[in-house]
């Protein structure tokens, strides 16, 4: 019976992050920005439109740190690991941005011993890529179509203007990686490691069964 549960929720992920995938063939990249907004908002009411950006960008880039010491990652995991407090959001991962390229994999896995920091620390470094200004440059075309969206959608998240600003001023420096806002670390303490989603099916999900 485990065995028969277990094959029907790995069915049902690889179902939702396939259409994840799919979701710019399916609707207007408006429509995907949209529904990433408000999903987003649901889950976190106070983030901003630099956390919507962090959720895009890492779908688009994967992790913001190159990385290739599986044991120096590892020992970053531990440590943050043991910063999570109780009242934390439990949640042990949650796909990026409108692709679902990369999931979010929340160090609540390692605490509770459902994974090992050094597997979370292979797929890691394994999700981690370089990244060229051509790619930049592309992002920044892209981001600019996400932020119309937004922009529309009359969100009234606090300090949009500055913040668009920010990133319109990071992404022409040829840079892209930002942090949470203050706000989002505050209230929601994120601790997580961004995995492509083949690594995360692979060698991380059927071990949260």
């Amino acid at each position: 019976m485990r065995c028969k549960q277990f094959s029907v929720a790995l069915c049902l992920v690889l179902l939702c992050l396939s259409l994840i995938t799919h979701s710019q063939a399916t609707l207007s990249i408006e429509k995907a920005t949209e529904n990433l907004c408000l999903n987003l908002l649901k889950d976190y009411p106070k983030a901003s439109l630099l956390d919507i950006y962090k959720t895009c960008f890492q779908d688009y880039f994967g992790p913001e740190h190159l990385l290739s010491n599986v044991a120096t990652a590892e020992e970053y995991i531990i440590a943050e690991t043991a910063e999570i407090q109780g009242d934390e959001k439990h949640i042990y991962f949650e796909p990026c941005g409108i692709n679902g390229n990369y999931v979010r994999v929340y160090l609540h896995a390692v605490k509770d011993n459902l994974i090992s920091a050094k597997t979370l620390a292979e797929c890691f470094v394994q999700s981690s890529q370089q990244v060229s200004p051509e790619q930049v440059q592309q992002w920044q075309t892209l981001w600019q179509k996400h932020v119309e969206v937004i922009r529309s959608m009359n969100l009234s998240l606090d300090n949009f203007s500055q913040d668009e600003q920010f990133i319109l001023s990071l992404l022409q420096q040829g840079k892209y990686a930002i942090s949470h806002s203050k706000a989002y670390h505050s209230l929601y303490r994120p601790h997580y490691r961004i995995i492509k989603r083949s690594l995360f099916l692979q060698e991380i999900f059927p071990k949260l069964q």
